[in-house]
Formats: C-alpha cells, sequence, structure tokens
C-alpha cells in the first residue's frame, strides 16, 4: 500500500504528459501482479483492474519483471503454468521467450505490441531498489491506432524516464 501512494504522483505525471493509462506493477505470489493505474482521460483506452494477474509472456509489466527474474525461477514457473497463446504475436516458444528478455535487460525497457491483446500495446520499465534489484515495473498502455513509431519512441523515453524517478526513492 504504501509504495501505490509513492508511485502513484509519478504516475499521474506520466499520464498527464502521455495521455495514456500508466500503471505500476510487482511481482506478487500469485505472480506479476498491477498494483497502481492511473486511466487515461482518452474516451477510448486499454481497460485493466489493479490487483488483475498478467502472464509472463503477453504484458510488458510481467515481461520486464520476469525479465529481471531469476532464470531457474521463471523456469519453474513456466513449468508450473505452461506459456499461452492470447494473440498471434504472443511468444509461446520458451527459448524466444528467454531471447526476448535478454533483450529487454540490454535495451532496459520492453514492447508489448499486441501481445495480450491484438488492439493494445504497453512500454515497460523496471524499477530498481537502493540495491539495484528490480522490485517493480512501470508502464504506459495504449490503443494501437494512437502509438504510431515516433510517439512509441518518445513513450519509451518517458516510461524510463518515470521508472528512473521511481528508483531514486
Amino acid at each position: 500500500m504504501g509504495n501505490r501512494r509513492i508511485v502513484k504522483p509519478y504516475l499521474e505525471t506520466l499520464r498527464n504528459t502521455a495521455r495514456e493509462n500508466a500503471s505500476c506493477g510487482s511481482w506478487l505470489s500469485d505472480g506479476p501482479t498491477m498494483l497502481c493505474r492511473v486511466e487515461s482521460p482518452e474516451f477510448i483506452r486499454v481497460t485493466a483492474h489493479t490487483g488483475t494477474v498478467r502472464p509472463i509472456n503477453a504484458s510488458a509489466i510481467s515481461k520486464t519483471l520476469a525479465a529481471y527474474a531469476d532464470p531457474d525461477f521463471i523456469r519453474e514457473w513456466i513449468a508450473a503454468r505452461p506459456l499461452r497463446a492470447y494473440t498471434a504475436n504472443t511468444i509461446v516458444d520458451e527459448a524466444a521467450l528467454f531471447e526476448e528478455y535478454r533483450k529487454i535487460r540490454e535495451q532496459g525497457y520492453c514492447v508489448s505490441d499486441a501481445e495480450f491483446s491484438d488492439d493494445s500495446i504497453g512500454i515497460g520499465a523496471p524499477v530498481r531498489g537502493k540495491n539495484g534489484q528490480v522490485w517493480a515495473a512501470i508502464s504506459v498502455g495504449a490503443p494501437k491506432f494512437r502509438m504510431p513509431e515516433e510517439k512509441l519512441r518518445e513513450y519509451i523515453k518517458l516510461v524510463m524516464e518515470t521508472a528512473a524517478q521511481v528508483s531514486e526513492l
């Protein structure tokens, strides 16, 4: 609860700049869970609810969190919960998913493009604690029709900046 209260003003600033949903999630016992969310002021927006657990292969927050988790833990997670395709873009091959996680770590952000829903796109970036460990992820989610390439590049920068600011708290 305390983390939500601390993070919410940063999400509100991100939402106000991007005019899209801004969220923060963390890995809880049930999996990657959306802890805090502020809705886009736009009439058409991607819906989701706090407390929602998202799959580790089809969400900007979840893929970001899984990318920085212990690989053996993720392999055990997948063994207990086989990967499911939500769209044609969902990665369901374990080796390909681990390659995606490597790419996320290398670039410092995640793009989930039509992986959970054909009509949505999300951008995620890791939030680190004082020890450098990733404890949360910040994301922006939007309908695909409002995310052309130039806006995507701008929002990647915004999400990474917001995650870095929250990491400094």
